[in-house]
């Protein structure tokens, strides 16, 4: 892995700032929801400690007495305006989760009503479901077989039957059935309004008519069958609704919780309170991002149902029950206030609702009602918010920053570091020989300080090349007088008397003398050649032509060798050295002679290539051992096995390796694909295939 991405992998480590961040303010929610429920908790209590305390209030949160068999209905009193009787539900209706849903024998048929006191007025909304609807006819009686509803009212004494089956859809009037008698109620408007699967009915009555009892019958006539709130004897059932006395005495508490009384049954006797329970909490676009972040990331297990306000003038939840029947008489719980479609589990909670529930007893210790308490945890969440923005946006910014400049710094130390290895490794060939001087490191770091460390290996580097390259002639030179004193005393040892073995020495040392001779000779000529390639002067050539006239001169020099010439057409001018291009030809043709199967042919091969001239001379003969490739252009390598008597010293091709370098080129020796000899190809660089002038 390189640098750069080894500082990427640590940076990342980074990235536990907001997951720390995270974690803190998670604690200090849940530290923060705890107290909340604990204070709620405790006020719940002292709400109903003053309840139980007041005979009055405890009479008032009684349960009334059921009617068997009859469906309770609710009266709402909170409302502010008078409706509109139009055959449309107000504005003010909340239909999913104020009406009473009223259903029969036939599934398919259902009712929803819902009962608004506003002033001396009651306002009766109805919805029925059934697609088919039979409407009364002009003579109709009210047994006769037609779609109806029928409102039953008040007291036993004083017992109201109003019966809504207009003829038409629209306005009509309300009549009182008394008897088999119809009797118009005039004064109380009425609409009733035709749908496509079924029918709604609105109606406004006198608040004196309803009494302490009140039921609802519709009658649907395609089926003889009807839903009904009432008894098998028709009996209509309590009507609940708001205790004036209770909702007065929740005046002394705060307006920032909502305190709910509900009796034993779950009925609503007395609310107030302004909690802010809206689904979402106005925030910038950058804190709600976060924010949602933050809800994806943590969750808490307390919030695992949605909020559910009460339905139908009653409040039925799990903690309601369990502070009616736990030992403790109280309980608690979250929901989560989330998404208006009711989708929790796609979206996370803008908000909670905490609850707490402790029920009210009277003195006989038998359970009356329960006070509950909610409030949304918005405050909480107030005031965790600017933790929430400044620990994770703080973190993020210092880990996108970390990560920047670490990915930057990595760059850097990479880019220096590529720049170094570039230096050195073009400071100097393979071979060892210095191109030009190391560039001088001034930077004070541990790069520097290496770069300074190859500065000074690669002077001593240089020092040792030049005293290799000019070892040949310094030993060329120190040892050709020892060895002409020698050379001049086997000589003078000829003209002694000496007897057969002695003579036999004298001729080995002779022989050795010659050898050793010859070695300092190559040595001289190898560094003559260094020393010409180092002051050769360049012209304009061509070398087809100068190929031409050597390798013509080779067929002259061995008329019983076999050579082959194989040239492009045109010319192939390049920039170079005659002289040092006729060398580099003799050591490639004494080479291929050496190697060369008697009776078998050696060729000269020229063309062009990509801006290039290529010359191959290629012999039959054995092939290259393993690995000797690229060995055999080194200096005092030789695969040669004893032929002939000349000793080789391996320097002819390093030659041709010198040569080719300057002339910005390079060689090679290859086994021929049938492995029947050897191919050498040199490589030029061309200047262009024109003739000359």
């Amino acid at each position: 892995m390189k640098l750069r991405a080894q500082l990427v992998v640590v940076s990342l480590v980074a990235l536990l700032l907001p997951w720390a961040g995270c974690e803190y303010v998670a604690e200090m929610e849940n530290t923060l929801r705890d107290g909340e429920q604990d204070m709620l908790g405790k006020f719940a209590g002292s709400v109903a400690a003053y309840i139980e305390g007041q005979a009055a209030l405890v009479n008032a949160l009684e349960p009334a007495a059921e009617v068997p068999g009859a469906q309770s209905l609710y009266l709402f009193t909170d409302r502010d305006r008078g409706f509109e009787i139009d055959g449309y539900p107000d504005e003010q209706l909340n239909i999913d989760t104020e009406a009473l849903r009223i259903t029969g024998t036939d599934p398919a048929a259902e009712a929803r009503v819902i009962l608004s006191a506003i002033g001396d007025r009651v306002y009766v909304y109805l919805q029925f479901n059934r697609p088919s609807l039979r409407k009364r006819g002009l003579t109709s009686r009210a047994d006769d077989g037609f779609d109806h509803v029928e409102l039953v009212m008040g007291e036993s004494d004083d017992r109201r039957r109003l019966f809504l089956a207009p003829g038409a859809a629209g306005a009509f009037t309300a009549e009182r059935l008394q008897g088999e008698r119809l009797i118009a109620q005039y004064g109380n408007a009425a609409w009733w309004h035709d749908e496509a699967d079924g029918y709604r009915v609105e109606v406004s009555l006198p608040r004196s008519w309803l009494g302490e009892h009140f039921g609802v019958r519709v009658y649907d006539a395609s089926t003889a069958t009807e839903v009904s709130t009432l008894n098998a004897a028709g009996e209509p059932a309590y009507l609940y609704r708001r205790s004036e006395l209770l909702e007065s005495s929740l005046r002394h508490f705060s307006s920032n919780v909502n305190v709910t009384l509900v009796d034993a049954n779950g009925w609503i006797r007395a609310s107030k309170g302004g909690a802010d329970f809206r689904q979402g909490i106005d925030r910038p676009p950058a804190f709600w991002l976060l924010e949602n972040l933050y809800r994806r990331v943590v969750s808490f297990q307390q919030e695992s149902r949605p909020y559910v306000p009460p339905a139908g003038g009653r409040l039925l939840r799990q903690e309601v029950d369990s502070a009616l029947t736990s030992p403790a008489g109280g309980a608690s719980g979250w929901y989560v206030l989330g998404r208006e479609d009711g989708d929790y589990a796609s979206e996370p909670a803008d908000a909670a609702v905490v609850t707490s529930a402790v029920r009210i007893s009277d003195r006989a210790g038998n359970p009356v009602g329960v006070a509950v308490l909610e409030t949304s945890s918005r405050g909480s969440l107030s005031r965790t918010s600017s933790t929430l923005v400044n620990v994770i946006g703080i973190a993020a910014l210092v880990t996108l920053l970390i990560v920047l400049v670490l990915v930057g710094y990595a760059t850097w130390l990479s880019q220096r570091v590529r720049r170094l290895s570039a230096q050195v490794m073009t400071v100097m060939e393979p071979q060892g020989r210095e191109l030009r001087a190391f560039p001088e490191q001034t930077a004070g770091d541990e790069i520097g300080t290496l770069g300074r460390n190859f500065g000074r290996l690669l002077g001593r580097v240089r020092g040792y090349t030049d005293y290799l390259q000019s070892l040949a002639s310094k030993l060329s030179h120190e040892l050709r007088t020892p060895l002409a004193v020698v050379s001049s005393s086997l000589d003078n040892l000829q003209h002694e008397e000496l007897n057969a073995a002695a003579q036999a020495y004298v001729a080995r040392a002779r022989g050795g003398s010659e050898r050793l001779s010859h070695i300092l000779t190559a040595l001289s000529e190898a560094s003559r050649v260094e020393q010409a390639i180092q002051s050769a002067e360049r012209e304009r050539l061509d070398l087809s032509e100068l190929t031409r006239d050597i390798v013509a001169g080779y067929q002259s020099a061995w008329p019983g060798q076999r050579i082959e010439l194989e040239l492009p057409d045109g010319d192939v001018v390049l920039d170079g050295c005659p002289e040092l291009i006729a060398q580099m030809l003799d050591k490639l043709m004494d080479n291929a002679r050496d190697f060369c199967v008697e009776g078998s042919a050696i060729r000269f091969r020229m063309w062009r290539e990509n801006g290039t001239a290529l010359l191959a001379v290629e012999n039959d003969g054995p092939p290259l051992p393993a690995g000797m490739d690229d060995e055999l252009f080194e200096s005092m390598v030789s695969v040669r096995e004893g032929r002939g008597e000349n000793l080789h010293l391996g320097l002819g091709l390093t030659i041709v390796r010198l040569i080719a370098a300057f002339h910005h080129g390079r060689v090679v020796a290859r086994n021929r694909p049938d492995a029947a000899g050897v191919v050498v190809t040199v490589t030029l660089q061309s200047v262009g295939s024109e003739s000359l002038l």
